[in-house]
């Protein structure tokens, strides 16, 4: 009886590890946007890094500033509604205290703008749409009015505060985690 108990365990863990190998083969799927600061240049430096980080692992992991430039010339809008445009897109927005948030707070805002107000809008901000913020930031200095009290009374759902960037590759993970399920990936 007991060998069975234990083949059992066995036939167990080998389901769990073939499970949690194809969870990680979908959440690869997902094409992760990092926003944050890009000044000073060290907030941009440590986003590339754990850009660099996750794509070693086999995740889809972008940053706007080192998307090509194409031929024609486009605006920073026209850029960003290509990034937004990807299939089984994760933006994760992440706010640090050092840097400058303008430019944040605007990628926030257009995500909005361009996900829409509506039922199907504030669906894809819950899905589509993560925040990151140093457990010493203040947010109501680093971030906007509009952020703080439009976006995450309700509307973000995956919120998370970090220490170290090990801290936010590993919420990535998570969130990337829960979009490939929310796309039914697994």
């Amino acid at each position: 009886m007991a060998r069975k108990i234990n083949r059992s365990k066995k036939n167990s863990n080998l389901k769990r590890k073939s499970s949690d190998a194809h969870v990680l083969k979908m959440m690869k799927k997902i094409n992760i946007l990092i926003l944050g600061p890009g000044f000073p240049t060290a907030e941009l430096k440590k986003r590339k890094k754990i850009k660099s980080k996750l794509r070693m692992e086999g995740f889809k992991a972008h940053v706007m500033e080192e998307k090509p430039q194409p031929q024609r010339q486009i605006t920073h809008v026209d850029k960003f509604d290509e990034l937004l445009e990807m299939d089984n897109l994760l933006c994760v927005a992440i706010s640090t205290p050092d840097g400058y948030t303008n430019g944040l707070s605007f990628e926030i805002g257009y995500i909005c703008g361009a996900f829409g107000r509506n039922e199907k809008g504030r669906e894809r901000l819950q899905n589509e749409l993560g925040f990151l913020i140093h457990e010493d930031a203040d947010r109501e200095k680093i971030l906007t009015s509009y952020v703080t009290s439009g976006l995450f009374n309700d509307e973000i759902k995956m919120q998370y505060q970090y220490k170290s960037n090990k801290d936010i590759i590993n919420f990535i993970k998570i969130m990337t985690k829960i979009r490939a399920k929310k796309l039914r990936l697994f």
